[in-house]
C-alpha cells in the first residue's frame, strides 16, 4: 500500500461510524454453522448476481458422485467462514492469556475480516479446486488478476458497493490482503494487516475451520470436531519481521505444555487426513476431475469455451454445454459424468514407487521429472495422454492421466503457535506424546498422493495392462531396465498395429529385421523433436514396411 493509500484511509476512516457498519441487519440460517448474522452493507454484496452465483457451484465439485449428499455450495461456505472469522475475532479479543496489544483488533479491522471471508471465494468457477489446483488447466483463482480484476475490481459489482460504502483505499486494502503471499508477494499488503489474512486463508484459518465441519456433515463422515483451541488465539508481532500474525498459545506461562489443546490441534489435522483419504482422493472423484478436466481442454482447444465464460455457468450448466460440445471427446467424457459411466484405473504410480527408484538409483529425482511431465502443464499431459492412447491403440481421450500437486492438503501442519517462548510451525515442535501423532498425520498426506493413469470403461484388460507397463516405463523403470522395457513395449504395439492391419505375409527373418530396424528408430526418436507418437510411428512403418 502506499503512502497516499494510507493516508487516503485515515481520512476516509475518520468519520466512519465502524460501530454501525458492524451492526447485524439479517440472520441467514445454514446447516453447521446455525444462524450468521449479517450487516447492511454484506447484505448489499450477498444479493449481487456474483456472489448468488456461489449457490450454483458446489463445495465438492464431483465428490456427489461418490457421496449423494455432498451437495452443499460455495455460497453456504462462504457464509460459514464469516460465522467463523467472527468467532476467531471473538476468542482472540476475549484471550485472557494474552497481552492486550494482542488480543487487540480495531473495529475497521473486523469490516476488513468479515469482507474478506464473506468474499474469499467470490472468484471460483465451477469445479475450481480440479480445474486449477489439481490439473492446472486455469491459474488458481486467487492468483489470477483478471479473474479478481472482474469480481472484486472497482469496475465489479462489488468493488463499486465497497467503494460507495467505505472508500477506494478500502478497497485496495481488502485487495493486498487477497493477493498476499508470504513467498511471493511480501510486500503487497502491510505488516500489521497480514493477521486478517491468517484469519481467513492461512492454516488454522476460518477458512479452513469452516470447510471440514460442512464436509463432514454433508459427507456424513460422523467426525463431528470442536475447536477448543481458538481460545488460545491471539495475534502478536513478529520481531522478526514486524508483522503482526495469528498463532495458538500451546503452553502455560511455565512453558508447561497444554495438552489439552495440543490434542485438539492433533484431531484437527487427523479429521483433515480422513476427509482426504475419503473424499477428496477417493479414486471416483480423482476419476470424474480427469473426466471433467480433459472435456474442458477440448471445448477450449475448439474455442467454443473461454476462461471467463465459465464465470456464467454454474455445475451443472457447464456439465450440459459440454454434451454439446462440437469435440467428440468433450460430448463422450461430459455425458459419461453425467451418466455415470467412469473410466477406471488402469495403473497407479505411488510415492512408495519413487522412494524405491530414490533407494536404488541414487542422485534420480522421478517425481520432479514424472510432475514436469504430467502434473504442471495441462496441454503436455494432453499430449502424452494421446501419445499412449495411440501406443495402446485406443482413441484420443479414452486415455487420461490424474496427477495433482504434492502439496495438496499439507498446508494446515504449518499452523503457527507459540511453544515454549518461541513462534514456529506446529509441525516443528517436539512433544513425546503428540509429535508421533502429527508425523504419521503429515506422513498419511504424502502416501494419498498418487499418479493415475486411467482408461475409458470398455478398453480391454489386455490394453490396461500395457498402458501400467508404458506407465511404470516411464516414470520408474530403474535406469538399467529403462532401454530393455522400452524396446519391447515398442516391438509388442508395433506388433499388434501389423496384425490390426493385417499386413501381408513376409518372409520371417525379413520380417524380424525390418521389425528391429523399426523399433531402434522409435527408440531414436522418443526423446527428439515435437512429433507425437503416433507421427513417429507411421513414419517408421512407412520406412521399412512400404
Amino acid at each position: 500500500m502506499s503512502t497516499q493509500d494510507e493516508l487516503n484511509l485515515d481520512k476516509e476512516g475518520e468519520g466512519m461510524d465502524w460501530q454501525s457498519l458492524l451492526k447485524p441487519k439479517k440472520t441467514i440460517q445454514i446447516a453447521v454453522s446455525g444462524g450468521v448474522h449479517v450487516t447492511a452493507l454484506e447484505l448489499r454484496i450477498i444479493d449481487t448476481a456474483d456472489f448468488q452465483r456461489l449457490r450454483r457451484i458446489r463445495q465438492l465439485g464431483t465428490a456427489c458422485i461418490v457421496y449423494p449428499t455432498a451437495l452443499h455450495t460455495r455460497f453456504d461456505h462462504s457464509l460459514g467462514t464469516l460465522h467463523m472469522a467472527q468467532r476467531m475475532v471473538d476468542a482472540i479479543r476475549g484471550n485472557s492469556h494474552s497481552l492486550p496489544k494482542e488480543r487487540h483488533i480495531p473495529l475497521q479491522d473486523e469490516v476488513l475480516v468479515r469482507l474478506y471471508a464473506l468474499l474469499h471465494d467470490v472468484p471460483h468457477i465451477p469445479f475450481g479446486h480440479s480445474l486449477e489446483d489439481e490439473l492446472g488447466v486455469f491459474e488458481r483463482h486467487d492468483k489470477n488478476p483478471a479473474r479478481l480484476a472482474r469480481f472484486l475490481g472497482p469496475e465489479s459489482e462489488i468493488g463499486q458497493i465497497i467503494v460507495e460504502e467505505l472508500g477506494q483505499a478500502f478497497l485496495t486494502r481488502l485487495m493486498g490482503i487477497y493477493c498476499w503471499d508470504e513467498k511471493t508477494s511480501a510486500d503487497s499488503v502491510e505488516p500489521q494487516d497480514v493477521y486478517i489474512y491468517d484469519i481467513v486463508s492461512n492454516t488454522a484459518c476460518a477458512d479452513l475451520l469452516d470447510y471440514i465441519q460442512r464436509d463432514d456433515y454433508f459427507c456424513n463422515l460422523g467426525i463431528q470436531l470442536e475447536y477448543h483451541f481458538l481460545k488460545y488465539l491471539h495475534a502478536p508481532t513478529d520481531p522478526s519481521t514486524g508483522r503482526r500474525r495469528v498463532a495458538i498459545k500451546l503452553s502455560k506461562t511455565n512453558n508447561e505444555p497444554r495438552r489439552d489443546i495440543l490434542s485438539d490441534l492433533s484431531r484437527l489435522l487427523e479429521a483433515r487426513y480422513l476427509l482426504a483419504e475419503r473424499v477428496y482422493f477417493h479414486h471416483a472423484k480423482l476419476i470424474t476431475a480427469a473426466m471433467l478436466g480433459r472435456a474442458l481442454q477440448e471445448a477450449l482447444l475448439c474455442k467454443e469455451l473461454s476462461e471467463s465464460d465459465l464465470y456464467d455457468h454454474s455445475d451443472e450448466t457447464l456439465l450440459y454445454s459440454l454434451r454439446k460440445s462440437k469435440s467428440e471427446i468433450a460430448q463422450r467424457l461430459a455425458s459419461g459424468l453425467i451418466e455415470r459411466r467412469l473410466y477406471k484405473r488402469a495403473s497407479q504410480i505411488t510415492q512408495r514407487h519413487f522412494e524405491v527408484v530414490c533407494h536404488r538409483d541414487q542422485g534420480r529425482q522421478p517425481i520432479e521429472v514424472a510432475m514436469q511431465k504430467v502434473g504442471e502443464d495441462a496441454a503436455r499431459r494432453r499430449e502424452l495422454e494421446n501419445d499412449w492412447a495411440e501406443m495402446i491403440a485406443v482413441e484420443p481421450g479414452e486415455v487420461l492421466i490424474y496427477a495433482p500437486s504434492r502439496n495438496m492438503n499439507r498446508k494446515a501442519a504449518q499452523m503457527q503457535v507459540l511453544w515454549e517462548g518461541r513462534y514456529k510451525p506446529l509441525s516443528e515442535i517436539y512433544d513425546p506424546v503428540i509429535t508421533p501423532k502429527l508425523e504419521a498425520t503429515v506422513a498419511g498426506h504424502e502416501y494419498l498422493w498418487a499418479i493415475n493413469i486411467l482408461v475409458a470403461p470398455g478398453v480391454p484388460l489386455e490394453k490396461r495392462y500395457l498402458l501400467g507397463e508404458i506407465a511404470e516405463t516411464e516414470f520408474v523403470r530403474p535406469v538399467e531396465e529403462v532401454e530393455y522395457k522400452t524396446r519391447k513395449l515398442y516391438k509388442d504395439i508395433l506388433e499388434q498395429e501389423f496384425k490390426r492391419r493385417k499386413v501381408g505375409e513376409m518372409e520371417p527373418s525379413l520380417f524380424e529385421e525390418k521389425l528391429e530396424a523399426a523399433v531402434g528408430d522409435l527408440m531414436v526418436q522418443q526423446h527428439g523433436g515435437k512429433k507425437s507418437f503416433k507421427e513417429r510411428k507411421e513414419g517408421v512403418i512407412r520406412k521399412h514396411f512400404s
